[in-house]
Formats: C-alpha cells, structure tokens, sequence
C-alpha cells in the first residue's frame, strides 16, 4: 500500500527531466616526470609522455618557470619541448610505440629559486595535466 509521502516522492521523480550526452572516448596523457634539477645556468628536465589516444605519436611538453611566489611566469614565453625521445621501458610498460621522453637542460639567465610547471599536450583536445 503506498503512504501519501510514497506517492509525492514518485511524483517528484517523474518530474525530474535527465539530459544524456554522448560519452567521449578520449583519455588524457598518460605522463611522469624523472628530474627536474637546477644546474649552472640551466634547470635540467626530464620524463615522458604520451596520449593514449595516439599512443605512436610523439607530442610536445610546455615548461613554464615561475619566479619565487610561484604565481608570476619569470619567462614570458613558454618553452615547448617535444616528448621524441626513445624511451623502451615506457613502450614496454605501457603496451605502445613511438618516441615518448623528453629531456632537455633550459637556460636561466638569473640565479635563484625556481617553480617549474610542466604541461603534457593532449593530441585530441581532451585535457593538458601537469605532469609531477
């Protein structure tokens, strides 16, 4: 026997109008950074990345450097690495082919403290994480 608060919760349910939109099949890169160290003169970067979506192709690393508070991009322009290193451990691992490491020494014309963010670029338009 429905109770009158048992008729009212479905009436509210019946009420309720869902919108389904298609699921999107893209993944975001898969990524990791090994070192990211401060040298003379350089801040050394190193990782890998790939897009599960177009696991064979290589696709490029944004480095940005940021001054002491971490809020205000030191360089203005930002550094693009391509991630077009061989790198067989990472093929292995992960089932895939292709070049996916990066590794590069980046000049910095001033000493001192540096927030280093790096950003793997998604092949298809599904995401840019920060990789580390």
């Amino acid at each position: 026997m429905k109770t009158p608060t048992t008729k009212r919760m479905l009436a509210a349910v019946a009420a309720v109008t869902c919108i389904v939109t298609a699921a999107r099949a893209g993944s975001v890169p898969d990524q990791c950074l090994d070192a990211c160290t401060g040298g003379e003169g350089a801040i050394h970067v190193q990782g890998w990345a790939y897009d599960p979506d177009a696991s064979s192709q290589s696709i490029n690393v944004h480095v940005y450097f940021y001054a002491d508070s971490g809020c205000t991009i030191q360089y203005g322009d930002v550094r693009i690495l391509t991630a077009n290193v061989s790198r067989p451990d990472v093929n292995q691992a992960k089932g895939i082919t292709g070049d996916h490491g990066f590794a590069a020494d980046i000049p910095v014309s001033n000493a001192g403290d540096y927030w280093v963010k790096l950003f793997a670029i998604d092949a298809t338009g599904d995401g840019n994480p920060q990789i580390g």
